[in-house]
């Protein structure tokens, strides 16, 4: 009950953003230029992805903590929602100004989109 609770908090902020042409990050470091020293937020999620290959938040009241690196112009993650293990993913990171969206699956399945607010 609780992973279907947070996947609908998740789903629910997909289309809380324009549309509109997102850029493909394709380097860690183009990746860390954005999101280094800020937090990515979205409707009941507020995570933060530091440059040591921590992650660490919360979403739907309960905390997050992961690792991530990056492989082949993707960024790969292993995640933590409170004691739910979510696993390895790598997924596809696109920006729009103020907004990057991660898709799953190496961008062949869902995407979430954050707003980049500064620390």
């Amino acid at each position: 009950m609780k992973l279907i609770l947070f996947m609908f908090f998740v789903s629910l902020g997909a289309k809380a953003f324009p549309d509109g042409k997102f850029n493909k990050i394709v380097s860690e470091t183009d990746f860390l230029e954005l999101v280094d020293g800020y937090t990515l937020v979205r409707p009941l999620i507020k995570l933060v992805v530091q440059n040591d290959g921590s992650i660490s938040g919360k979403a739907a009241f309960r905390p997050v903590h992961g690792k991530w690196f990056w492989d082949n112009e993707l960024f790969c993650r292993t995640l933590f929602w409170g004691e739910r293990d979510l696993g390895l993913n790598c997924q596809l990171v696109q920006h729009n100004g103020k907004v990057v969206r991660f898709t799953a699956d190496a961008g062949t399945g869902a995407f979430a989109d954050f707003r980049i607010e500064k620390n």
